[in-house]
């Protein structure tokens, strides 16, 4: 199942990528043009367009590249998940005997009260991996289809980046908002 939704995720998120990095010279044109630019009503100035035009233009190669490199590491961080994934299920398969060699080295007056703080940690540890990764869903989820909704381009790469970057705390959902609006700014509307 999850190489199915990998496969069939993969594609359309590495389209919509490629999509992005040849709409880049569009966009440095757009903010280097007279045209005028208006962003949720506020019109931009020319002179502030231009030096974001120039700058797109002067350091586009150097964004690509970057680009590259945040791919690279994506997808390393995939195979890191799927690494941990495989391991998780080898450590489930082994857990009663992992246990037994812990409590094996508690005192034997102990062995009840270490059981039960055991059981107590799985218990709450498993409960807050689960809600942060339902929360990295609905996150996903919504973004998707509110991004959809609204229009925007690449909807399905920036969804998934809004999920994956929830689990970062305090940072991940900044940047994912940000790279959004950053992509939302060039959307025609």
């Amino acid at each position: 199942a999850i190489v199915a939704v990998v496969t069939f995720t993969a594609t359309p998120i590495v389209r919509e990528l490629r999509d992005l990095a040849q709409l880049i010279p569009t966009y440095a044109a757009e903010l280097s043009s007279d045209r005028p630019l208006s962003i949720a009503g506020v019109e931009i100035p020319g002179e502030l367009r231009q030096q974001a035009g120039r700058f797109i233009s002067e350091h586009g190669a150097d964004l690509a590249e970057q680009s590259a490199r945040v791919a690279i590491r994506v997808v390393s961080a995939v195979v890191d998940v799927v690494l941990v994934f495989v391991l998780a299920i080898y450590l489930l398969g082994s857990a009663g005997r992992i246990r037994e060699w812990v409590i094996a080295w508690v005192p034997r007056r102990y062995h009840d009260l270490a059981e039960d703080i055991e059981d107590d940690l799985g218990h709450v540890f498993g409960q807050y991996v689960r809600a942060q990764l339902l929360l990295a869903v609905i996150i996903g989820v919504v973004s998707v289809t509110a991004y959809s909704l609204l229009g925007l381009r690449h909807a399905l790469f920036l969804g998934l980046l809004a999920g994956i970057l929830e689990l970062v705390p305090i940072v991940g959902p900044i940047v994912a908002g940000t790279v959004a609006a950053a992509i939302a700014l060039f959307h025609p509307w």
